[in-house]
C-alpha cells in the first residue's frame, strides 16, 4: 500500500520473537563503538540523490546486549514516508553488521514508522529478558481508504523481524464508512480487541522511556525544534474533546513551523498536515487534497493586524456580508474573528464559508483561516476550534 499525504504512523513495537540475545563479549567502550559505527557512515547515510535531504540518526542499545546499534532515518515529504537503516557494531570492533532479514538486506524495509521521536515507550519483559520499544504508524491509498496497523519488530538473534498484532481498514463507500478490525494473521476482531492489542500484548511487563539523542544531517535545519510543553514537531499523544455533548478521545500530532512562526496540535487521523514554503495546511482526510472544502490555513505577516484585518474585510466582502467579533484563543491570547458565511445582500449562507483568525505577534501577525462546505460547518467548525486554541507564536 502506498501513502499517501494522510494518516502517518501507528504502533512498531520491538518485540521478543526469539530465544533473548546473551550479553555480548566486548572490552569496547560506548564511545569506541560509536566511532566504529560512524566509520561506516557510507552504509547507513543517506544519499540526497535517491532520499529527501533531511535525515536522522541516533544510537542504542536497544536489545541490551552490550553492543551499540545506530539507527538512522529519513521521512520523505509531506507523505511521511519513512525509511531506516539499523546496523550494530561487532563484538570484537572489526566492523558493522545490518541488522535487516535477507530481503530487507536486498530491498530494505519500505515504510517504517515515525521513529524520530523525542520520548519512545519502553516495555520491558523481565522474565524473558526483552525491551519493546513502541511508536507508531498509520498508512493510506488514497483519501477513500487507509489502514492502521500495529506492527511488531523484533531483535531475533541480532535480526529485524517483523510481527502484525492488529489492523484497522477503513474505507469510504457509497454506502458510507465501512471499518474493518482484523488481527495479525487477517482474522476479524472486535474493536474491543483491536483497542487493547498493545495492552494485552504487554501486560505485566515494566514501563519506562527511551530518550533517543538524534543527531540531525542537513544544512539548514536541526531535529524538530521541542516546544514549550516539551513537544516535539511531528510528536504524537492523545486528548479528550467534547463534541454533540459526548466526549472524543482525539489523536493530536504537534505539529510547529519557525518560518511562519507558530505551533499548534491538529488530530492527525482526521486530518492530512500539507507544509507549503509559507503555509501550513491542515486538510480533511475525506478531501481532495488539490482541491479541498474542509480545510485549515495558517500564514504570517510582518504587517501589523489591522492592516492585515482591512486587506482581509476588503477581499471577502467582494463575496459576503461578514461578521467580526474579538475572541480569546486558550494558546495565543486575544484575535479579531472575522466569519464570511452569508453571501452578500441575500441573507442566504454560502456554499463554502470562510472564518479568518487573525493573532497579533511581535513581528506581524499570524492568520488562520477555516475553509469548510455548508454541510460539515458544525462538525469542522468545532474541530477547528479546538485545534486553534492550542495555537501558540513563537519568533520566525
Amino acid at each position: 500500500m502506498k501513502k499517501s499525504i494522510a494518516l502517518i504512523l501507528l504502533l512498531l513495537i520491538l518485540t521478543a520473537c526469539g530465544k533473548p540475545a546473551p550479553l555480548a563479549e566486548t572490552t569496547l567502550s560506548a564511545d569506541e563503538q560509536q566511532a566504529i559505527l560512524e566509520a561506516n557512515r557510507s552504509l547507513w547515510a543517506f544519499d540526497e540523490g535517491e532520499y529527501a535531504p533531511d535525515w536522522y540518526y541516533t544510537f542504542a542499545d536497544l536489545d541490551h546486549n552490550g553492543l551499540m546499534e545506530v539507527i538512522s532515518a529519513s521521512t520523505q515529504g509531506s507523505g511521511i514516508f519513512t525509511y531506516a537503516h539499523f546496523y550494530e557494531v561487532l563484538p570484537d570492533g572489526s566492523g558493522v553488521k545490518n541488522l535487516y532479514h535477507a530481503d530487507g538486506e536486498i530491498e530494505g524495509l519500505d515504510d517504517w514508522p515515525e521513529v524520530i521521536l523525542e520520548s519512545i515507550p519502553c516495555y520491558y519483559d523481565r522474565a524473558e529478558d526483552r525491551y519493546y520499544y513502541v511508536c507508531t504508524n498509520v498508512v493510506r491509498d488514497g483519501a477513500a481508504h487507509g489502514m492502521t496497523q500495529f506492527a511488531a519488530l523484533c531483535l531475533n538473534d541480532g535480526i529485524a523481524e517483523w510481527e502484525y498484532l492488529a489492523a484497522m481498514d477503513i474505507r469510504q463507500t457509497e454506502n458510507g464508512e465501512q471499518t474493518e478490525f482484523t488481527d495479525g494473521a487477517g482474522n476479524p476482531i472486535s474493536e474491543r480487541d483491536y483497542n487493547t492489542a498493545v495492552e494485552r500484548r504487554f501486560t505485566g511487563m515494566e514501563q519506562s522511556e527511551l530518550r533517543p539523542d538524534w543527531i540531525a544531517v542537513t544544512a539548514e535545519e536541526s531535529l524538530p525544534f521541542a516546544a514549550e510543553n516539551g513537544r516535539q514537531d511531528g510528536e504524537r499523544f492523545e486528548a479528550v474533546i467534547i463534541l454533540e455533548g459526548m466526549e472524543e478521545t482525539v489523536h493530536y500530532e504537534h505539529m510547529r513551523n519557525d518560518t511562519i512562526g507558530f505551533e499548534m496540535d491538529y488530530d492527525y487521523e482526521s486530518f492530512v498536515r500539507v507544509s507549503e514554503a509559507d503555509r501550513e495546511i491542515i486538510i480533511s482526510i475525506y478531501e481532495d487534497l488539490q482541491d479541498p472544502g474542509n480545510y485549515l490555513e495558517l500564514t504570517s505577516s510582518t504587517e501589523d493586524i489591522e492592516t492585515v484585518a482591512a486587506a482581509v474585510r476588503e477581499t471577502l466582502s467582494e463575496e459576503y456580508d461578514l461578521l467580526e467579533s474579538s475572541r480569546v484563543l486558550d494558546g495565543a491570547g486575544s484575535c479579531i474573528r472575522i466569519e464570511a458565511s452569508e453571501l452578500k445582500g441575500t441573507g442566504r449562507m454560502a456554499d463554502h464559508l470562510q472564518v479568518v483568525y487573525l493573532i497579533p505577534a511581535f513581528d506581524g501577525c499570524r492568520i488562520a483561516t477555516a475553509h469548510y462546505t455548508i454541510e460539515a460547518a458544525e462538525g469542522y467548525g468545532r474541530r477547528f476550534s479546538y485545534m486553534l486554541n492550542t495555537l501558540t507564536v513563537n519568533e520566525r
